[in-house]
């Protein structure tokens, strides 16, 4: 898993769900202060990624100005989806996790 493989730190981590109380992450879900830096990094490498959705409390019905939910609009700016299907093999889960480890290592300087 992404998890085991990607050498986290305070500013790059794979995000933590609680499966035990009932949390189901649907992708693996990473979060980094230099969103941009990676994204760029992941495509001159041709891997696919996704930038996560914008947070909920913007989308209509439930619109609002946001300033009590600050923590949502922070973590879709620096939050990507990593690639994830069932084709996929442990030989791309090495590949991506070098691309985020490398890109850890530099400190997020592209």
């Amino acid at each position: 898993s992404y998890r085991d493989l990607i050498d986290e730190d305070a500013s790059h981590k794979m995000l933590n769900f609680d499966t035990a109380s009932g949390e189901i992450p649907l992708w693996p879900e990473f979060t980094t202060t230099n969103r941009s830096g990676l994204e760029k990094i992941l495509n001159n490498e041709n891997v696919g990624y996704r930038n996560v959705w914008h947070p909920l409390n913007v989308q209509l019905p439930y619109a609002e100005n946001g300033d009590s939910l600050v923590r949502s609009k922070i973590a879709s700016l620096n939050t990507l989806w990593l690639p994830s299907s069932f084709d996929l093999i442990e030989r791309d889960l090495l590949r991506v996790s070098s691309l985020i480890n490398e890109f850890i290592r530099r400190k997020g300087i592209v």
